[in-house]
């Protein structure tokens, strides 16, 4: 007799461990819950709000928003907290300077007197 309530307890269990499972909730722990009191745990199924446990996995990567400080997706255009845009604009092509010229390495002028450095441009 004891061993038939047991078993139908079990199998009573299932029903709110299935609908618990459907709606993104742990079948674990709602059989448990359906065995040990399937009437309560039947009618408290559907009022559990669907997918209420998180599943553990890896986090996505964040970054923070430069104007609220609040984290934020790395992939994120827009900030979810202040609306702000993220995406900084391209660099517009503007005229374009050339590099510096450096002075030319002073040169030696045997010519003149021996031993003595001539810069470039001046003359004596």
């Amino acid at each position: 007799m004891i061993l038939e309530l047991i078993l139908v307890s079990i199998l009573l269990g299932l029903i709110p461990a299935a609908i618990a499972h459907a709606r993104g909730l742990p079948f674990l722990t709602w059989w448990l819950y359906g065995a040990l009191i399937w009437p309560v745990a039947l009618i408290h199924v559907f009022f559990a709000k669907p997918g209420s446990v998180t599943i553990v996995g890896r986090p996505a990567p964040t970054r923070t928003c430069p104007f609220c400080a609040e984290p934020i997706r790395q992939e994120a255009k827009v900030c979810k907290h202040c609306g702000r845009d993220l995406v900084t604009p391209a660099p517009q092509p503007g005229p374009q300077t050339p590099p510096a010229r450096s002075a030319p390495p002073p040169r030696r002028r045997d010519d003149d007197e021996p031993g003595r450095v001539w810069d470039i441009g001046t003359k004596k």
